[in-house]
Order: C-alpha cells, then structure tokens, then sequence
C-alpha cells in the first residue's frame, strides 16, 4: 500500500467526532430558540385555556336559560319568589334535574371552606343553611351564577329589594328578549339592577347585593386580575360577564355595556354609565 494512502484509524474517527458534534456555541442558540418559542406559545395557550373555560360557562348558561324558559312556557309564569330555601335554583332543578349538573362556573368553582356566603369573580357563592349533595358533599343550592331577580313573579318587594312594579310576571311583559337578561355570572343567587346603579369598586369581591355591582365582576374577558379590587370610579371597566338571554342565546358582554340592557319591564337605558 502507498505511503501517501494510509490513514490511521483514529485520525478518521477523532475527524467524524468533530464533524458531527455540537459547538457550544451551537448549543446555546438551539435553548434560545426553544425559549423563545415557549415564551412565544405560552401567552396563546393560556389564552385558549380561558376561552375553554369561558366556553364551558356559556354552555352552563344555555342549560340554566332553556330550562327557565321551558319552565315559563309550561307554566305560563315566571318563577315564584320566596325568601326561604325555595329559590330559583330548587325550583328550576326540581323542573331539570341537568340544571344541579350546570351550577358552577369553571372560573369560579366551590370552595368547601368559605370566609363567606357571598362568592367573588372566582369563587361560587353558597345559600345559607343548604344541603348537601349526597355524593359530592358540594351544598345543593349553590352556584355561580345569578338570577335577574325581575324575572320572578313579582312579591318580592321588601327589605333592600325595589317594589316589584317593573318585574316580568309573564313572557308577555318581554319586549325585547334578545336583549333582555335572565342569568350571567355573578356573586350572589339574585340581582335586581336599576338605570341608577353605579359598578362596584371592587371587580373581584363585586359590591353592595340587589345592585348591579353584584354582576360587575372581572371573571371573564381579561379575567380576574389583582388591580381590579380597586377600579377607580368613572374609569372604563375592564373585562367581562357571559349572560344567558330571555330568546336562548349567551353572549360574553363587556361589563361596561350592562347597563345596554333590558333588565326590567320599563327599562330605560341611561344616556352614560354611571361612575
């Protein structure tokens, strides 16, 4: 064999070796790419896990609205009001047992240890001296949502609860019920919102019950965030509710548009939001 054609076998081997490795040069640009694009991804996956959850909501909503407005068509009323456990809720599982099964929003869950009665943007809220569920251990008359308190059948009128005058006794009183709610999210079991009512300060807590700021609450659209337990007053408010409507349509509706809505009888938007 010639001089000039001989090759040692590990002078072939140490070249390939060096050919095929990374540099650590090389190294580093690859984790930088990869971080960059899981900063990249990151942002958009956590966005389509709030639409999910959103979603999931909207279709509760739906549930909780057909049965209502099956309930009405049947009985040729709305639902009776009564302080005591007969609430919208034992009414309306008692008429669709599916309702139990759509009570909780997923961004507001029960917690089995509540400071309080009253829920928040992210917590459900729970009826005093309710039962449990007999395999969940969850108390029965529970949820997430809240009942526009104009579509009971009137008597409600008493302690900070508004004459009953404007309540729909009847799907006849509803004029536009595209527009007219009949559930969304919420952090007590009823509402009776007025033109007059202004949001609450705090969109993670909500404000004073019966008002409107029981349904101002940041759980949807941006979602709740820590600057929202002080929004200043007059300022635009951020975020949203899903609202379930009196024709079966849900809509996620920002929350300064609430008071766009129909929300009783004699209903008369106001000119601006008030602060």
């Amino acid at each position: 064999m010639p001089a000039s054609s001989f090759r040692p076998p590990y002078e072939s081997t140490d070249r390939r070796t060096s050919r095929n490795a990374f540099t650590l040069i090389e190294l580093l640009v690859v984790i930088a790419i990869i971080a960059i694009l899981v900063a990249l991804l990151l942002p958009v996956l956590s966005r389509a896990k709030t639409r999910a959850k959103s979603l999931n909501c909207q279709s509760n909503l739906k549930q909780l609205g057909m049965a209502n407005f099956m309930y009405v068509n049947e009985r040729g009323n709305t639902i009776p009001y009564k302080s005591g456990n007969n609430l919208w809720m034992e009414n309306l599982i008692d008429y669709n047992v599916t309702v139990s099964k759509a009570r909780f929003c997923p961004v507001a869950p029960y917690s089995p240890n509540p400071a309080t009665h009253m829920g928040s943007a992210t917590t459900a809220w729970v009826w005093a001296d309710t039962p449990l569920e007999l395999i969940t251990h969850i108390p029965l008359w529970a949820g997430s949502y809240t009942f526009n308190g104009w579509m009971y059948h009137g008597d409600f009128a008493g302690d900070n609860r508004p004459p009953d005058t404007n309540a729909f006794l009847n799907d006849g009183d509803i004029n536009f019920p595209s527009q007219t709610p009949v559930f969304s999210d919420g952090y007590w079991l009823d509402v009776w919102p007025q033109e007059s009512d202004p949001p609450g300060r705090n969109l993670l807590a909500g404000g004073p019950v019966v008002a409107i700021s029981t349904i101002t609450i940041a759980r949807h659209g941006a979602g709740p965030q820590p600057g929202y337990a002080n929004w200043p007053p007059g300022a635009k408010l951020p975020a949203a509710i899903n609202v379930a409507f009196c024709d079966d349509h849900v809509s996620l509706v920002p929350l300064e548009q609430l008071w766009t809505l129909y929300w009783h009888k004699n209903w008369n938007t106001p000119s601006s939001r008030p602060p």
